[in-house]
């Protein structure tokens, strides 16, 4: 997921999140499109040994209706999902197709919201040495309650 900036000439301050799921198996991305839409884009490979890679790709008003519906089984993706409906609800829709410009604080909030998803994105390791911390909710933790710990 990252924001860009919307590539028609006629917008020139419009920014759009997009959502992208890559794979080598077409199928699971046909079940996404046809339950949120989007399109599926297929990438030959340059390397005759390597296979075909497909990509889903979700954008707009599609793209909040997908993101409320995989956010609440998200634990490591689950910063980036927040900020892409905080992306969202930043656009108004009653503008889609006009040559509105947002004011100045909403730019600086998408300007921010796409430097976090970068941040995010990034590849190598992360700011914590690459110790993963994963989230731990109280019903997980009920899971080692009564675990005991052999000691030697």
């Amino acid at each position: 997921m990252h924001v860009a900036r919307c590539s028609r000439r006629s917008f020139h301050d419009s920014w759009v999140l997009l959502i992208v799921v890559a794979n080598t198996v077409r199928g699971p991305l046909l079940f996404l499109q046809h339950t949120f839409g989007g399109f599926i884009a297929t990438k030959k490979p340059g390397n005759p040994r390597c296979k075909i890679a497909y990509t889903w790709h979700l954008q707009g008003a599609t793209a909040y209706t997908f993101l409320k519906a995989i956010q609440p089984y998200l634990r490591i993706k689950a910063q980036q999902v927040a900020l892409g409906l905080q992306f969202i609800n930043t656009i108004d829709s009653s503008h889609r197709y006009s040559r509105y410009r947002p004011d100045v604080g909403t730019k600086v909030t998408r300007v921010a919201i796409r430097d976090q998803l970068r941040q995010l994105n990034r590849r190598g390791p992360s700011d914590d040495c690459g110790i993963l911390n994963p989230v731990i909710g109280p019903s997980e933790l009920d899971l080692f309650s009564g675990l005991e710990i052999a000691n030697g």
